[in-house]
């Protein structure tokens, strides 16, 4: 008998420490989007089924049509909930209109703020809400259209990492084309091959990046964009390179609506390994990005100014942006994640939701010492791209002035969408592995198998795989693999524990031989070692275990400390490396590439 580990099985057993703060809080209590517990936050009710699963695109149906009824049923019912509320429309069953979707939210909720920490200052006038933000998408729209631009035509976007990213995507929908949205952060030979792999038909660039393209690159763009190469302004007054043409004045387009099954979008994965897959997804593949999402929101409060500084051309910031138009809350996009400009950020704006990168985080532990306690106000803290150590949860938590503060956690992949997390509480802060990520999202189901293919039972390791209603449509450029009924392997190792909640282990390329977890022990590093900024562990081709750290500015730690800290969990044949923070090469979403770093380890 298969065995599937899915929302449909209740979570048994909690902590004591959940269970006691759900008991004593005089705050509601409810069960999230994630199946799990969140104190302090308005109960949800349940969704019910509508005409979505009848209207999802057959191509996703390869098991049985039960299997995907039963997966399709959500744990919030917004049609209920959303409508009470002031400035929050019912959520659709349908996938939104992504062609009009900044000009339904301007209509409804115009003065809801939209804004960056760099005033956001580029033509047609600073972006501060909804309603600016629908008229510089119109513009930009206009001026695509004008360029020649036209439905179904795919638009690399390759700007300097900013919330103007995700304006130009919804730029694209309006008239129907494709944005594809590359990081400019990428080293050249990831950038080029991403260029030669997707081969679009038209290439935007802002000035920011037009002026530090190589010639290696610019050429890349130059061959790979079968109509031309527009540029447009990072900031009034920025001049471009001669040979980029600024965009035309706009015209009047209508909006060109696709199919919800058509490929709408096209992002990365961050490329951690080897050169990042670009990911296709349909208008309704990354809606059920957002649909957990808007049960959480608006349980959070649509209220509340929430506050993202992560990378804006990955599918996580298209769903968070997504998510804010629908349900009218407000947003302020961090562009520049340096501790101290964050710190001012924080204090003059108040936040009380707040996103980023784990390994950001990291860079931000210092602020829970600022006398201005700039992170006084968060009430929320989340992240998604990469598991988190549990120290940083602590900061975080310590950092926050709110009585009600939550770290959550979420699990996912660009391909599969978010499949699950677990909201981290005070209460149970010092008792919680930060590996374990709760139980799968409505519509998710997951299950462990071995290298044969065959589920194994609960609490061993092997291969996580997931059925998810937020499946990519595909990759682009490269083949898709083929997976058993429909199963997608998520590349990384974990196990079922007996309380039903999934346990992270490894990613599979990142697994040492004879150590169960390299995450748990980077975990222990740092935990033991409040000096340490980052500790790494790579296996290597001679069998010697490579363990990499840096060390916090001022601080200082002694190699034999480290070394004897592993060998107290049965490390042996240690290779110590001392590397500075800049040293570590890291993706855009602030990731550290450890194929590269290998690499460099090698040369050493």
């Amino acid at each position: 008998m298969t065995r599937r580990w899915s929302a449909s099985r209740r979570h048994q057993r909690f902590s004591g420490a959940m269970k006691r703060r759900s008991q004593n809080s005089s705050a509601p209590s409810a069960t999230g989007a994630f199946g799990v517990p969140c104190p302090g936050l308005l109960p949800a009710p349940v969704h019910k089924r509508g005409t979505a699963f009848r209207d999802f695109p057959i191509k996703y149906l390869t098991t049985s049509r039960r299997t995907w009824r039963n997966a399709y049923r959500c744990s919030t019912d917004l049609r209920e909930k959303v409508s009470d509320m002031p400035h929050v429309p019912p959520a659709p069953d349908q996938p939104p209109v992504l062609a009009t979707l900044t000009t339904c939210a301007a209509e409804r909720t115009p003065d809801v703020a939209l804004f960056a920490d760099d005033g956001w200052p580029a033509a047609p006038g600073p972006v501060t809400d909804f309603a600016t933000f629908d008229r510089a998408v119109t513009d930009l729209a206009g001026r695509l259209w004008t360029a020649g631009v036209r439905p179904r035509a795919t638009v690399a976007i390759v700007f300097a990492n900013h919330p103007r990213i995700q304006l130009a995507a919804f730029a694209c929908h309006r008239i129907g084309a494709i944005p594809a949205l590359i990081s400019s952060a990428m080293p050249d030979d990831y950038l080029v091959g991403t260029l030669e792999a997707l081969h679009p038909t038209w290439t935007i660039v802002d000035s920011a990046v037009a002026a530090r393209l190589s010639a290696r690159v610019r050429e890349a763009i130059d061959r790979n964009s079968r109509g031309r190469v527009l540029r447009t302004r990072a900031h009034d007054g920025d001049q471009p390179p001669a040979v980029l043409p600024e965009l035309p004045a706009p015209g009047t387009p209508d909006a060109q609506r696709l199919r919800d099954d058509e490929v709408a979008l096209i992002t990365h994965t961050s490329g951690t390994t080897d050169l990042p897959k670009l990911v296709a997804h349909s208008a309704a593949s990354i809606y059920q990005h957002v649909v957990p999402q808007l049960g959480l929101m608006t349980s959070f409060g649509t209220h509340r100014l929430s506050a993202k500084a992560i990378s804006f051309v990955h599918a996580r910031a298209s769903s968070a942006i997504i998510t804010c138009l629908l349900i009218g809350m407000p947003i302020g996009c961090i562009t520049d994640d340096d501790p101290a400009r964050v710190a001012d950020f924080l204090h003059r704006h108040g936040p009380e939701s707040l996103e980023t990168h784990p390994n950001t985080y990291i860079s931000w532990e210092g602020l829970a010492s600022d006398p201005r306690r700039p992170m006084r106000t968060i009430s929320r803290f989340s992240s998604t791209f990469d598991a988190i150590h549990p120290r940083t949860v602590r900061a975080m938590l310590d950092a926050s002035d709110a009585e009600d503060a939550y770290f959550f956690q979420a699990y996912g992949q660009t391909e599969s969408g978010p499949l699950a997390g677990r909201p981290i509480t005070r209460a149970d802060v010092y008792n919680h592995d930060t590996r374990v990520i709760g139980i799968p999202a409505a519509g998710r189901t997951v299950r462990i198998v071995g290298d044969d293919g065959k589920p194994v039972p609960f609490g061993t390791a092997g291969h996580i795989e997931c059925l998810s209603v937020s499946q990519m449509v595909g990759y682009v450029g490269r083949p898709t693999p083929a997976v058993t009924d429909s199963w997608w392997r998520m590349g990384d190792v974990g196990r079922v524990r007996p309380d039903g909640t999934l346990e992270l282990l490894d990613r599979l390329v990142d697994k040492v031989p004879g150590i169960d977890s390299t995450l748990a022990l980077e975990d222990l590093l740092l935990a033991r070692f409040p000096a340490l900024q980052e500790a790494l562990i790579l296996g290597s081709d001679d069998g010697a275990v490579d363990v990499i750290i840096t060390v916090k500015t001022g601080s200082t730690i002694q190699d034999d400390d480290v070394e004897n800290a592993l060998r107290d969990r049965g490390v042996a044949n240690i290779r110590l490396h001392r590397l500075l923070p800049a040293d570590l090469p890291m993706t855009g979403s602030k990731k550290v590439r450890r194929t590269s770093l290998r690499s460099k380890l090698d040369r050493l």
